[in-house]
């Protein structure tokens, strides 16, 4: 009968540890609330800037550094974003038909821009190469997505390190 009850008691606060702690994050409370102005493309890439914007979103909202905002007057910074650069490259070609490429290097290059009061806090150039596997075929808006998800994380862990040196 003990055994019965100590089985249950355990089974009860195991439920309680699983379930109890699904969807809770711990924000810091002085995190710094951004807008996000504008997602602009320079580019012939049509498309990218409304990909980057969306994933800009999600990591601001994902990690708890930053908080999003809906209004600029609400924010401590002012995020533009604007994509000067987008390149592709082969870099593999299959041996099966010359034409076909397998894998292929995204040379993309954005623009930051972070204010504050209508004071630029912050003006740089982020470059980076992003490396896709074109196996399965090129598949545009997956590739324009995964490429975005990682520029934003990009750009927001760019935002912490200048964030932690006190230059925002």
């Amino acid at each position: 009968m003990a055994k019965l009850r100590l089985e249950k008691s355990i089974l009860l606060i195991s439920l309680i540890i699983i379930f109890g702690s699904c969807g809770y994050q711990f924000i810091k409370e002085d995190g710094k609330k951004v807008f996000i102005h504008t997602v602009s493309n320079s580019t012939l890439q049509p498309k990218i800037d409304l990909y980057l914007a969306d994933e800009l979103k999600k990591t601001l909202i994902e990690y708890p550094e930053f908080s999003l905002v809906n209004n600029e007057g609400a924010a401590d910074y002012v995020l533009c974003v604007d994509i000067k650069r987008w390149e592709r490259m082969p870099l593999f070609f299959s041996k099966a038909g010359e034409d076909e490429i397998t894998i292929a290097k995204f040379k993309v290059e954005t623009e930051l821009s972070v204010s504050c009061d209508g004071k630029q806090l912050l003006h740089d150039i982020i470059s980076d190469t992003f490396s896709v596997s074109l196996v399965s075929g090129y598949k545009e808006e997956e590739i324009l997505q995964r490429i975005s998800q990682k520029l934003s994380g990009r750009i927001y862990f760019y935002l912490l390190e200048k964030n932690e040196k006190k230059r925002l």
